[in-house]
């Protein structure tokens, strides 16, 4: 199996062969921000939240699609957006793609997509805590 650090020259090799862009850099360095955190298997509040959500509503996730501005996803009845911050909902369709990657969704039809095994282990393991968290703070 390559290593991350095999990984990332490759990739890198590939960047300068087809010519530098500043883009192509900047998509470069993003990239290997997600490679190493999918390596080390670490994921962010935003991505323990929306699997802890999601555990409590069937494990079932909504792309949708934007009518004028960008998507954003949807667990149950709640909208991970904001009319007021467009950033937050970028935020949440880039935690949700990396759930992706992890292995933790994967896509099912249309615009839904399901925890994988992987997910609901995580989402149960994150709705725990969560609930450990939120009856603590009760007492």
């Amino acid at each position: 199996m390559a290593s991350v650090g095999n990984v990332l020259q490759v990739a890198w090799r590939v960047v300068v062969g087809i010519g530098i862009f500043a883009g192509s850099i900047f998509a470069f360095v993003r990239l290997c921000a997600v490679v190493r955190s999918v390596a080390k298997g670490r994921l962010n509040r935003f991505e323990r939240e929306m699997l802890a959500e999601a555990v409590q509503h069937n494990g079932l996730f909504c792309e949708m699609p934007g009518l004028g501005s960008s998507s954003w996803i949807e667990i149950g009845d709640k909208g991970y957006r904001s009319g007021d911050d467009p950033s937050l909902a970028a935020t949440y369709l880039e935690a949700f793609q990396k759930l992706i990657i992890h292995g933790c969704v994967r896509y099912e039809k249309g615009l839904l997509y399901v925890l994988t095994q992987k997910g609901w282990t995580l989402g149960r393991k994150y709705a725990k805590k969560r609930r450990e968290k939120q009856n603590a703070g009760k007492r």
